[in-house]
């Protein structure tokens, strides 16, 4: 990297002992934003290298390099190609990076991501990818403490679906126990295509388990505040010490402890990015008519229906209203697709669209 490096600026934080970096070289070819910068990006330009970006905040973003992780900023404060996104780099985006003659640090492209996990930011009205380049979204939940909301994992199912992500659902704090209205949902779960486990990361139950699960995986922690994600990665990962939240009384919901996102090294393979507790979680822009392919027990219903339009919310002959009758459909799964349903058109609405 040439002899500037040893000026380069270090973030002096709790996370410095967790976040060792993932490097992977990718084809150029495939990488957007590098048109214009590939004087930066020859071969004979010793002082360019690749990167893994671990976290972000307010334009500031800290990647893992070597065994080292360096403070940089994106070049010129636009990066080309990564469209209209809330924030052009999250966790797990490999970046090209340039290093200057004083040792200052330049992310100048972005590599082409296999897979993203975003939401749709209501603020800004864009989406906002919270892990790039996955391989597996865990979503963590409680039964009490805060109460279990299977309508939120419903939302991440379908993110999962419109991104073809596998899903694995943990229900941690299982030693409070688990009742059989959750039971009955997370078979739900279950026969949509998700694995299920149930954990405790305060007695180690399955804590084994769910580490084999996302050994040398590219995975992300998410789920609403207060379910102990952070937790169970730090039963995951003994030594890692994340600081975690406590429970408020009055609202029998969590605090946020986690800030941004954040991608840790798994010493066993792979990494896991630690997400901030989410309170609500809107669906990316996708068709009103193509959100049942992302429910698949309603997807297996559709082509029954009367109508090729249906939305299976009021149209005669439809099946999938049927099933729901007949008990084939969770009634509470359907109802969670009636609510997506109306936000979607809401937002669609506001927007002025047709």
């Amino acid at each position: 990297m040439g002899g500037g490096c040893a000026n380069l600026v270090f973030l002096e934080d709790d996370l410095a002992r967790a976040l060792c970096p993932v490097v992977r070289i990718v084809d150029l070819r495939n990488w957007v934003g590098v048109q214009g910068d590939l004087d930066l990006l020859s071969k004979d330009n010793l002082n360019t290298a690749r990167a893994t970006v671990l976290y972000g905040i307010n334009n500031r973003y800290k990647i893992g390099l070597d065994n080292q992780t360096f403070e940089c900023v994106i070049k010129g404060k636009v990066l080309k190609g990564t469209g209209k996104s809330y924030a052009p780099l999250a966790p797990g985006d490999q970046v090209g990076v340039h290093f200057d003659s004083s040792g200052a640090v330049q992310i100048v492209s972005r590599g082409e991501r296999n897979t993203e996990f975003s939401r749709w930011n209501n603020k800004r009205k864009r989406p906002q990818t919270m892990a790039a380049n996955l391989d597996v979204v865990v979503c963590i939940a409680s039964p009490e403490s805060p109460p279990f909301r299977p309508r939120f994992i419903d939302r991440i199912q379908v993110t999962c679906e419109i991104e073809k992500l596998p899903l694995v659902v943990i229900l941690n704090k299982a030693d409070l126990g688990v009742s059989r209205t959750i039971e009955e949902r997370l078979r739900v779960f279950q026969q949509t295509g998700c694995q299920v486990l149930k954990c405790s990361a305060r007695n180690g139950s399955n804590i084994n388990k769910v580490r084999r699960l996302v050994r040398k995986t590219r995975s992300v922690f998410v789920g609403q505040s207060g379910v102990g994600k952070t937790s169970v990665l730090n039963a995951v990962l003994p030594g890692l010490n994340r600081k975690v939240g406590e429970i408020s009384n009055k609202y029998n919901r969590g605090t946020h402890t986690t800030r941004h996102g954040v991608l840790i090294d798994n010493p066993e393979g792979g990494w896991i990015v630690d997400t901030p507790g989410i309170r609500e979680f809107e669906i990316v822009e996708i068709e009103l008519s193509d959100l049942t392919f992302f429910f698949p027990d309603l997807c297996a219903m559709k082509d029954d229906c009367l109508l090729t339009k249906c939305t299976h919310d009021h149209e005669p002959g439809c099946a999938v209203m049927d099933a729901v009758q007949r008990g084939d459909i969770h009634v509470d799964r359907y109802e969670s697709y009636l609510r997506i349903l109306d936000s979607m058109r809401a937002r669609t609405e506001h927007n002025g669209q047709p």
